[in-house]
């Protein structure tokens, strides 16, 4: 995997319904294997993703560990987007970003005293090519995604990349100095532009990728 990157509708909605509902009972790798069992609700998380207006949220429960040494202790939530090489990723990402991408991603710790809602933290991209950091809202709502950079060999090491594309990755919230425990992640896509649809697309949560 060479790492990239920074910072009709019934028949799509039925299409987007389908593949939810299968990513939940089982995950794929990209060359087609299932994902063992004891791997499917632990970070780096993959599910696919159709990028059209959910009528529901997208549920996704997974137990999170230490990074490991080429990963941050940031947690990422992105939309993730591939091709045969750099130009066709870049050119897809470039797509989704120009579009907007208007979600809705809240974060539950799960613990025995009961949920903890975990805050979230967004990109404000300027002109200049710098970022400012800033809350996401309590209701979750984000507009906007970046470019950023996931640890790729935890997703390689767990078979969630394949050596022969190229991923760009485009967060939509980042969840900072987090601790091992269980976590429920809510993901819905509110109301994208019509022309998305037809990017192949995947939901990743994972840990970004420790700066040289």
């Amino acid at each position: 995997m060479r790492r990239q990157g920074r910072l009709l509708l019934s028949g799509s909605l039925c299409l987007a319904a389908l593949l939810l509902s299968a990513c939940q009972a089982q995950t794929a790798t990209p060359g087609g294997e299932p994902v063992p069992a004891a791997q499917q609700d632990r970070v780096p998380i993959v599910r696919p993703l159709v990028l059209v207006a959910m009528a529901e949220p997208l549920v996704v429960s997974f137990n999170l560990d230490l990074p490991g040494k080429n990963g941050t202790s940031t947690l990422l939530v992105a939309l993730r987007v591939s091709g045969a090489d750099g130009a066709v990723s870049r050119g897809l990402a470039s797509s989704i970003q120009n579009a907007g991408m208007p979600a809705r991603v809240q974060l539950i710790r799960e613990g025995d005293d009961g949920d903890v809602p975990v805050p979230l933290v967004r990109v404000e991209e300027h002109q200049n090519g710098t970022g400012t950091s800033l809350p996401v809202a309590a209701n979750g709502q984000v507009s906007r995604a970046w470019l950023d950079d996931v640890d790729d060999l935890a997703l390689e090491h767990v078979g969630l990349a394949d050596p022969q594309r190229d991923y760009r990755q485009l967060a939509l919230a980042w969840a900072e100095n987090m601790p091992p425990g269980r976590y429920r992640l809510s993901f819905q896509i509110l109301d994208p532009k019509p022309d998305l649809a037809t990017i192949p697309a995947e939901l990743l949560v994972a840990y970004r990728h420790k700066s040289k």
